[in-house]
């Protein structure tokens, strides 16, 4: 019987598969020791930077602003408690039933603020940009109890007489910083007496934002601003007011400014120019700036002849000449061997008299 030949056996496939697995779990470890030393070396600083703020938290308390007070004590400038919202759009889920709840509160459209309760980029979104709500609107928000939505305490100048003594008084922005006038000058973006001085509390928060109350912190509280009082009265203000618009109706005239002063101190008891503004409402005059500047302290003012009061009122004091003195008005001052024609020749002048006759001509 003749024997049969059996086929060669085939070569075992088994080394083949395990270098294969060995590379691919090579190439993983690989990988995976990449990202290690991308997160843990590359992106260290990074991180801990972002962890820091994150857990620590550090805020600028604002101090109280003082008020500005006219010399009888009436207020012109103060301030009242209102609040700013805020919202956290990553607690937020469903935005558009949200931003028609809010809607409702504000008085505002949902389109309004819906861009803000969906931009995810920001951990916080102070809504209706900036602006801030009296007390019961915020009473209305905690109300609605909606998660997300946060209210933050504040205060905004208010200015009881509107207009009144704008220029002299400036305004305070959103953000609490003084703009023109006093509240430039003593309260404005470098700080000052009725400004006051912000204070500082750095601390550990919890996940939520909130101070973790048995950690470590630091607490310098706020020097708040003190009050002003000033010369100026209001009753004599409102009526430099009243007659310069009555004036410039009258004339026609663009604009124009009146001080009332205390001739015995010198102490100005009514600064008024026109054009005017509102500073309650200065966001509306935002592209009219050159409204928030005081025409009475900052433009150019040729005085003429209304500066000869001046003269005479120095003569009367040095007691060179008094009220019944003449002197020969030829029709020609000579002054350092010039002369040149001033006026027709009057002969003998009593200049007060003369400047009481020609008052209501010199007005126009």
């Amino acid at each position: 019987m003749a024997a049969t030949a059996l086929p060669a056996a085939a070569a075992p496939a088994r080394p083949l598969r395990l270098g294969v697995l060995f590379a691919v779990l090579f190439l993983c470890a690989g990988g995976l020791v990449g990202r290690l030393v991308y997160w843990q070396v590359l992106q260290a600083e990074p991180l801990k930077t972002r962890i820091i703020a994150q857990h620590e938290l550090d805020e600028t308390v604002p101090a109280k602003r003082g008020s500005i007070f006219d010399a009888n004590g009436d207020l012109l400038a103060g301030s009242v408690s209102v609040d700013y919202v805020y919202a956290q759009p990553s607690l937020i889920k469903k935005p558009e039933e949200v931003a028609a709840k809010l809607a409702a509160a504000l008085d505002v459209l949902p389109g309004q603020l819906l861009p803000s309760l969906t931009d995810t980029s920001r951990t916080y979104v102070r809504l209706l940009n900036g602006r801030k709500v009296p007390p019961e609107v915020s009473d209305k928000l905690a109300a609605l109890r909606i998660p997300g939505i946060f209210i933050e305490p504040t205060t905004r100048r208010t200015y009881p007489g509107g207009a009144l003594a704008a220029h002299l008084l400036g305004f305070v922005d959103n953000e609490g910083v003084g703009w023109y006038g006093l509240e430039g000058q003593y309260g404005g973006q470098t700080g000052g007496p009725v400004g006051g001085k912000p204070g500082r509390l750095q601390a550990e928060r919890d996940t939520a934002g909130n101070e973790i109350a048995f950690a470590d912190r630091h607490w310098q509280p706020p020097e708040d601003g003190l009050d002003l009082v000033l010369t100026i009265d209001r009753t004599i203000q409102y009526i430099a007011e009243r007659e310069l618009d009555r004036a410039i109706a009258q004339h026609q005239a663009s604009g124009g400014t009146v001080i009332v002063m205390d001739a015995k101190t010198g102490a100005v008891l009514a600064m008024a120019s026109r054009p005017g503004f509102d500073p309650n409402r200065f966001d509306e005059f935002a592209q009219q700036t050159e409204l928030f500047t005081n025409p009475a302290v900052t433009l150019l003012y040729e005085p003429g002849s209304t500066f000869k009061i001046v003269t005479m009122a120095s003569a009367l004091n040095e007691r060179v000449v008094t009220p019944d003195t003449t002197y020969m008005d030829n029709g020609v001052l000579s002054i350092g061997g010039l002369g040149g024609a001033e006026s027709p020749r009057r002969g003998p002048v009593l200049p007060l008299r003369l400047g009481v006759r020609l008052r209501p001509a010199h007005r126009h």
